[in-house]
């Protein structure tokens, strides 16, 4: 289903079982169905709102500040019944997210943000640009050194299911540049699930992340940056005993 935004563009979702609202967003070079190994194994009564970001999946190319589809996003939950939900992000999902609890936190319950940022710094962005100029093999900069030796095929699947797309990701990058969680606050509730072998954002934005999101949860996982492909059941049990309590 399409949910137009304000400026007339489509944003593509899905649903996903019933209940209360969850709100489920996926992370650059990746669509929605990255996000289902992950997001069927939430336990709880939710209605699961599986969304393309914006130059990503089936969603339009369009350029938009975050603060923008942000909004775009709370009008998307409260046209489906939901004025306050739950959320889940990874990577450039938690990056939304982050802005969303900044600029809307009083409608957002509890929130699970999986390699979450607090800045794009020149790391990422020498990561990115290194994956913009390769042949879309983005696995080993993402998954941990043993993963990478004992799941060949996941890893070729991994880097099936994230081609790098320079042109269709245009559009999102002055906003991404910009963004910075420091000397901002909320007090949302959020968990943080920071990878231990993460180096493009891991332990080194945690400090930042929690003074900034003061009612915050860290917990360090054994995993690469993408925690929702090597780790999704132990990511899901996490996030499921958390958005229970």
């Amino acid at each position: 289903m399409f949910h137009k935004t304000s400026s007339g563009n489509r944003i593509w979702y899905q649903l996903q079982g019933s209940g209360m609202g969850l709100l489920i967003i996926h992370g650059l070079g990746g669509d929605l169905e990255t996000m289902v190994p992950v997001s069927q194994n939430i336990k709880g009564n939710f209605t699961k709102v599986l969304v393309d970001a914006p130059c990503h999946g089936k969603s339009d190319d369009f350029g938009i500040t975050l603060e923008e589809l942000g909004s775009d996003l709370i009008s998307l939950m409260e046209n489906l019944g939901f004025r306050k939900f739950y959320s889940v992000g990874v990577s450039l999902g938690s990056i939304i997210l982050e802005e969303m609890m900044l600029d809307h936190g009083e409608n957002m319950t509890k929130n699970a943000l999986i390699s979450p940022a607090s800045e794009i710094d020149s790391i990422v962005v020498n990561k990115v640009a290194s994956w913009a100029a390769s042949e879309n093999r983005v696995s080993a900069d993402v998954l941990s050194e043993s993963y990478l030796a004992d799941h060949r095929e996941e890893v070729d699947a991994y880097d099936r299911d994230h081609p790098m797309q320079p042109e269709r990701l245009y559009p999102l990058i002055p906003s991404l540049m910009n963004f910075t969680v420091r000397g901002r606050h909320s007090d949302s509730e959020c968990l943080l699930l920071v990878a231990e072998h993460d180096t493009i954002f891991g332990e080194r934005m945690s400090a930042d992340l929690r003074e900034t999101f003061r009612n915050s949860r860290v917990i360090l996982m054994n995993s690469g940056h993408a925690i929702h492909r090597e780790n999704p059941l132990e990511a899901a049990r996490i996030i499921s005993e958390y958005f229970g309590k």
